[in-house]
C-alpha cells in the first residue's frame, strides 16, 4: 500500500482525497501497473530467477488492439506467473507488437539480462517464421528459446474437430444408409 500511495503522489493526488478529476481513474491504474512492475522486478531479482514472457495480443470490445504480457519465473521450485503490463497498440501487426513489447523488456536491464524464452499463442503474427513477433525477438537474442500456448493448441484441435461435425454426420448417414442397404438385400455380398 505504501507504494501505491508514492505513485499516486507522484501523480499529484493526494492520499485520502476524492478524485473527481477526469482522469483520476486513469491515474490510479497506471500507478497500480507501475507498483504490480515493480513488485514482480522485486521478486525476480530476490529469486535470481530466469524469466519467460508470454505474450497475447487481442482486440477488445472498443475494436482497439492490446498487448498483454505476462512473466513467468520460478520460485523455490514453484513457477510463478505475474501479469507485467497491458498497453494499447495501434494495430495488432508484428512489427508493432514487437517493438512495443522490446521497448518494454529492453529498457529493464534485469528482465532482459534474465530472458530466457518468449511464448505465444499459434497465430502467425506472434509465431511467424521470419516476420512473427517471436523471430523478431530472436533476431535480437538468438539464445532464446520459443513457446506455444497449450491452451491455444487445444483450442483449435476442438475448433477445427467442430468445424468437421457436419462432414462426419454425412459420413455416418452414408455408412448407416449402406448397412440398411445390405441387410435388407436377399443375398448378403461381402463388401470386399
Amino acid at each position: 500500500m505504501e507504494e501505491l500511495n508514492l505513485y499516486m503522489k507522484r501523480c499529484g493526488f493526494n492520499v485520502g482525497n476524492h478524485y473527481l478529476e477526469h482522469n483520476a481513474s486513469r491515474q490510479m491504474v497506471i500507478s497500480l501497473a507501475e507498483v504490480i512492475q515493480t513488485n514482480a522486478r522485486k521478486e525476480i531479482f530476490l529469486t535470481n530467477s530466469f524469466v519467460s514472457l508470454s505474450l497475447d495480443e487481442s482486440t477488445d470490445n472498443s475494436n482497439e488492439s492490446k498487448l498483454c504480457i505476462i512473466i513467468r519465473y520460478c520460485e523455490e521450485f514453484q513457477v510463478r506467473e505475474r501479469y507485467f503490463a497491458i498497453t494499447k497498440l495501434n494495430n495488432g501487426l508484428a512489427e508493432t507488437i514487437f517493438s512495443k513489447a522490446w521497448d518494454l523488456i529492453s529498457n529493464d536491464v534485469l528482465l532482459s539480462n534474465k530472458l530466457i524464452s518468449v511464448l505465444g499463442d499459434n497465430a502467425n503474427t506472434l509465431q511467424g517464421e521470419f516476420g512473427g513477433v517471436i523471430a523478431k525477438f530472436k533476431h535480437k537474442l538468438p539464445y532464446l528459446k520459443e513457446g506455444r500456448c497449450i491452451a491455444h493448441i487445444n483450442n483449435l484441435i476442438v475448433k477445427n474437430f467442430v468445424e468437421k461435425i457436419p462432414e462426419i454426420e454425412k459420413f455416418k448417414k452414408f455408412i448407416y444408409k449402406m448397412v440398411q442397404y445390405f441387410a435388407a438385400s436377399p443375398q448378403k455380398k461381402p463388401l470386399l
